[in-house]
């Protein structure tokens, strides 16, 4: 007996209910079902089997096929859901056992039209196949003459973007170009600015010398107050000219070394007794000690007198009257360690990051101590560098600093002395003969 086209979209319908109900559930299924359907419509059985009355329509079976694929392809893909449509379409032709008892066109007019692609084409005739291969070139073409004109013009965008950038790379360029040239005016302004005032504020410090050492006449005590205050503040300037000047022979090379062997011990000793005063008249307590033999380095002394005077000026100064200063020394893996600990205000957090910029100086010290060029750390951190060395700092503010300074055991750069340098390789051959 012939199937009527009826019975093939309700049957694909039924068993398209029967397999998603195994997926996603009966009650969500049957939720699907009624929202298209009239209670008196359909009905299920108690393995999920649907059933359609006769006055069941293409058009709600559509509608319910469409409801479905769209739940099935938002749970499980696009690929899984054709694949699905497929075997229950392929069931359907071979359940009847003849082609001709089931009508294709019928069952793919219900079957959303994103399913079943091929085998919509397979039920074509030569002459729609033919509409359909003209639709599509034509939409190949429409499609490729769109990408055509978007590469163009995208690729006109990253044209002018490019030259946007090549113009604005050649300011950039210009512009640093600029900078550097006005950092070495800076420089050298700076530098013969120091020179110039160097000889003068020389000749002043002689003057109060002189002065209050009574070689022109006696001083009244006033007179006398007045001098020595004038002389203090020359001979910060003095050391703000060195700073300056030391600072220029830095950023051009010109800060020349010469590394000799030396108790580093002995050094520091020298540096204290050299502060002492200084500690005694603000009224903090100075110390050095180490943790047992310290063995000899490769120093120089005289810039690196620069950067330890500095760092422990400046701990006395931002010390409060009763606080203390401890330099500790210890020998730890490659280095020797010089620990500078005071119990001073400390440093603010935030000024870490340019604590060793040139100029700068943290706020919190600005108010205390109003003179202050601003230049030790970087003038200490960059002779640190020099002996293969470095700088680091702990602090917390209220509490106190400590900086240390890493010096490294193995030999320090070359001399630029071609005389220290011979003179070291003879001691060094001297000891090997006495061994």
């Amino acid at each position: 007996m012939a199937r009527e086209k009826a019975d093939d979209i309700k049957e694909f319908g039924a068993r398209l209910v029967r397999a998603i109900a195994d997926l996603i559930g009966i009650r969500a299924t049957a939720h699907i079902v009624q929202s298209v359907f009239a209670s008196d419509a359909v009905s299920f059985d108690e393995e999920s089997n649907v059933f359609f009355r006769k006055n069941v329509g293409k058009p709600a079976l559509k509608e319910l096929t469409t409801l479905l694929g769209e739940r099935l392809e938002r749970n499980f893909g696009h690929d899984f859901t054709d694949n699905l449509f497929r075997t229950i379409y392929t069931d359907i032709f071979k359940d009847s056992g003849d082609r001709e008892d089931a009508d294709a066109a019928a069952i793919l007019a219900i079957v959303p039209e994103q399913f079943l692609e091929n085998e919509r084409l397979r039920s074509l005739s030569k002459q729609e196949l033919e509409k359909v291969v003209l639709e599509r070139t034509r939409e190949l073409r429409n499609t490729n003459v769109s990408l055509e004109q978007t590469v163009a013009e995208r690729t006109k965008e990253l044209t002018v973007a490019n030259k946007n950038l090549e113009g604005a790379n050649a300011n950039l360029e210009d512009a640093n170009r600029r900078l550097q040239e006005l950092d070495e005016i800076k420089s050298e302004f700076i530098r013969i600015a120091a020179h110039q005032l160097r000889t003068p504020m020389s000749a002043i410090k002689w003057t109060f010398y002189t002065l209050l050492d009574g070689d022109v006449g006696a001083l009244t005590e006033e007179q006398r107050s007045f001098i020595i205050r004038g002389s203090m503040a020359n001979d910060r300037m003095v050391a703000l000219v060195n700073d300056l000047l030391n600072v220029s022979r830095i950023e051009e090379g010109k800060f020349d070394y010469v590394f000799t062997e030396g108790d580093i011990m002995d050094f520091l000793r020298e540096k204290i007794s050299e502060t002492s005063l200084q500690a005694k008249n603000s009224g903090v307590a100075l110390s050095l000690t180490s943790d047992g033999l310290i063995p000899p380095l490769l120093f120089d002394a005289e810039k690196l007198t620069l950067a330890v005077n500095n760092l422990l000026d400046n701990a006395i100064r931002y010390t409060p009257a009763g606080g203390k200063v401890d330099v500790t020394v210890a020998k730890k893996d490659s280095y020797v360690i010089v620990a500078i600990h005071d119990t001073g205000v400390g440093i603010p957090h935030e000024d870490f990051p340019r604590l060793f910029s040139k100029f700068f100086r943290s706020r919190n010290v600005v108010t205390l101590q109003t003179d202050g060029s601003g230049l030790g750390l970087y003038i200490a951190r960059n002779i640190l560098k020099e002996h293969k060395g470095d700088i680091e700092v702990v602090s917390e503010e209220g509490k106190g600093t400590t900086f240390s300074l890493l010096l490294p055991l193995a030999p320090a750069p070359a001399s630029t002395s071609a005389a220290v340098s011979e003179k070291l390789s003879k001691k060094l051959r001297m000891r090997r003969e006495h061994a």
